[in-house]
C-alpha cells in the first residue's frame, strides 16, 4: 500500500479532481502495489463537498478499472480521532460505502491540538494525552453511530509521545517525541536515579516527569520541556481492545519506525509493542 496526499488541489474543480485521480491510479499501477491510503487533514469548509467527491471518485475509479490487478486493490481513507474533530465533518458514511477502509487516526487528540476542548458545548473528554482512552472510544462510537459498519473501520494508535513545558503551572505543548527516544531518555534519567514515571489511569497514558528540563537526559530535546505523556505496550493494550469490543476490521499505528525493531535481533520493548498491536499481553522481564 502507498500513501498519497492531495497537495494544493482544488477539490471543487471536477477537472482537477479527475487529473489527480488518473495520475494516482497510474502511480498505483507503476508501483505494482495493491492499495492506496489517502491522507488529507485539512478542514476548509468551502472545500468540504469537493473533498467528499474526490475520495468517493478515487474509490469508484480504482474499483471499476479494467486492469484486474488494480480492481482488487483496497483504498483506505484517513479520518480524524472523531468525526467532528477540528470541524472537519466530512461525509464519512458516504466514503465508507464506496471505499474499503476508514483508518481512524486515534491520535493527536490532545488538549492543545483540539479546538473542541475550548467549547463549553463539547462532549469530548479533553486530556493532555494524544490518545486518551476516553476520546478513542468516543470517536469509534461516533463513527458507528453515523451508520458506518465496524467492518469498515481500522483503529490507529500512537507510537510516540508528547512533550510539555509548564509556565505558571500551565502546560504548553512543545512537540512530539518518538517512542524509542522516550525509552532512551527514561533509561538515562533513571540510571542517575532521576525522574518519576506514573500512569494516568483516566486516559491510560504514561507521564514521565524529567525532574527539570528533559533536555538534560536527551540530546534530541533542545526546548524547555519538563514532562512527557506517552503510550507503551501496557497503556495501548486496553485501547487496542476497543477494536475488538466494537468488532472493527483491524488496528494500526503511527508509526512503526518510531520503535526500533530488528527481526534478527528481537528486543523486549519492540516485541511488547508489536504484541500489544495484536492484543497479546506481554510482560517485559517475564
Amino acid at each position: 500500500v502507498i500513501a498519497v496526499g492531495t497537495g494544493d488541489l482544488d477539490f471543487n474543480n471536477q477537472t482537477e479532481r479527475k487529473v489527480w485521480i488518473d495520475s494516482t491510479v497510474q502511480y498505483i499501477k507503476d508501483q505494482k502495489v495493491n492499495g492506496v491510503n489517502l491522507d488529507y487533514e485539512g478542514n476548509n469548509p468551502n472545500l468540504t463537498d469537493g473533498y467528499n467527491d474526490l475520495a468517493v471518485e478515487l474509490c469508484e475509479t480504482v474499483h471499476s478499472d479494467s486492469d484486474a490487478y488494480i480492481a482488487n486493490s483496497q483504498i483506505s481513507i484517513d479520518v480524524p480521532i472523531y468525526p467532528e474533530y477540528e470541524g472537519r465533518n466530512y461525509d464519512y458514511k458516504r466514503m465508507a460505502d464506496k471505499c474499503d477502509i476508514l483508518f481512524i487516526m486515534a491520535y493527536d487528540g490532545e488538549f492543545w491540538d483540539n479546538v473542541q476542548c475550548a467549547s463549553k458545548k463539547s462532549n469530548v473528554p479533553c486530556s493532555l494525552a494524544t490518545a486518551s482512552i476516553e476520546v478513542v472510544e468516543y470517536g469509534v462510537k461516533a463513527y458507528i453511530d453515523q451508520g458506518i459498519a465496524p467492518s469498515s473501520l481500522h483503529l490507529g494508535l500512537p507510537w510516540y509521545g508528547l512533550k510539555y513545558e509548564y509556565v505558571a503551572h500551565i502546560p504548553f505543548f512543545t512537540g512530539q517525541i518518538r517512542y524509542q527516544d522516550i525509552l532512551n531518555l527514561i533509561k538515562t534519567a533513571q540510571y542517575q536515579g532521576k525522574g518519576t514515571l506514573e500512569m494516568d489511569s483516566k486516559s491510560s497514558t504514561w507521564i514521565f516527569n524529567c525532574d527539570g528540563k528533559c533536555s538534560q537526559w536527551s540530546d534530541l530535546i533542545t526546548d524547555r520541556s519538563s514532562e512527557i505523556w506517552f503510550d507503551d505496550y501496557e497503556s495501548l493494550y486496553p485501547k487496542y481492545e476497543i477494536a475488538t469490543k466494537y468488532q472493527l476490521r483491524g488496528v494500526g499505528m503511527w508509526e512503526a519506525t518510531y520503535v526500533d525493531y530488528d527481526p534478527e535481533q528481537h528486543t523486549a520493548d519492540a516485541d511488547a509493542m508489536w504484541n500489544s498491536l495484536c492484543q497479546q499481553k506481554y510482560q517485559i522481564g517475564a
